[in-house]
């Protein structure tokens, strides 16, 4: 009996957990695409910029490039100030 709840509490953090981490990644997620889109709207987006973007994992850092995006005049000062 008390075997079988331990496993319904590990089940459940587990389900919990999992929830956390789909909606962390679904912010990242439209953070990356807010920020190509903020990008679309001054110019062209580079593919290897894109790429760049999209392969970035931490939320610091698109926070960052988010602020960056919305404040440069041209792709290339975002590419010369992301770095």
């Amino acid at each position: 009996m008390l075997t079988e709840l331990l496993m319904q509490d590990e089940r459940r953090a587990g389900r919990e957990e999992g929830r956390k981490e789909g909606r962390i990644e679904g912010c990242i997620e439209d953070r990356k695409e807010s920020i190509l889109e903020i990008l679309s709207e001054i110019g062209t987006v580079p593919d290897g910029l894109r790429e760049k973007i999209m392969q970035e994992q931490t939320m610091t850092q698109l926070k960052e490039w988010t602020k960056l995006a919305a404040r440069v005049d041209s792709i290339e000062q975002f590419i010369t100030e992301m770095e």
